[in-house]
């Protein structure tokens, strides 16, 4: 079981810097660290300042700089003034920034937030269903992205991350039923159908032998 829970947390930190962009890494992210809070806290403090355009009016050290254009790598940035970005986007950068970090709570509520005034903006609920898997709400994860196949099923890219992610959660959480088993199974046979490439056909079959084996389909 531990390994199982470590393959999955290194699977999910992978796909989530891919171009999949799937989920991230789970250990430890309800144990208090300082050193990631003094992290995030530096982080945050100078995407505010990019923000606001407030980088020429200071000197930046060159440990600022390192952590400037790491912060540019971890939000998949490009090198444009942050000042352009409306107030949504900057909401949402600073919550992804939270994700990054493993600081699923307030990340969740962060995104909730976005989601109430935007409510079709995927690249936010995506990443909520993200936080409430790692936080054991399962049914709420899967309700998440079931939300984007229903209201975004113009946009085939999101739709097939949320069938994949499906299948994903219901292969790794616990306490999982037939049910949950079944509608996974059946996103991941509609994912197949609508793949154009042999990428990652393997995985998504061997997933999907996984699942059936589970309930004998």
């Amino acid at each position: 079981m531990y390994y199982r829970k470590m393959f999955v947390c290194f699977m999910l930190l992978l796909l989530f810097f891919s171009g999949c962009n799937k989920f991230t890494d789970s250990s430890n992210y309800l144990v208090p660290n300082r050193m990631h809070d003094n992290a995030i806290k530096v982080e945050l403090d100078l995407l505010k300042l990019l923000f606001n355009n407030n980088m020429n009016t200071m000197i930046i050290s060159d440990e600022n700089k390192v952590i400037i254009n790491n912060l540019y790598n971890k939000l998949s940035l490009k090198y444009v003034p942050l000042l352009l970005i409306d107030k949504m986007e900057q909401k949402f950068l600073i919550s992804k920034l939270y994700f990054i970090h493993r600081r699923f709570i307030e990340s969740s509520i962060m995104f909730a937030l976005i989601l109430e005034k935007k409510p079709l903006y995927t690249q936010a609920r995506n990443i909520l269903a993200r936080c409430f898997y790692f936080l054991g709400n399962y049914d709420r994860a899967l309700n998440e992205l079931n939300y984007i196949i229903l209201h975004q099923y113009n946009d085939l890219w999101e739709s097939m991350s949320a069938l994949y992610l499906i299948g994903l959660f219901v292969e790794y959480s616990e306490l999982v039923t037939d049910i949950h088993i079944k509608k996974a199974v059946l996103a991941l046979n509609t994912y197949l159908k609508l793949l154009n490439h042999d990428f990652n056909k393997i995985e998504i079959k061997a997933l999907l032998s996984s699942l059936k084996y589970k309930i004998n389909i």
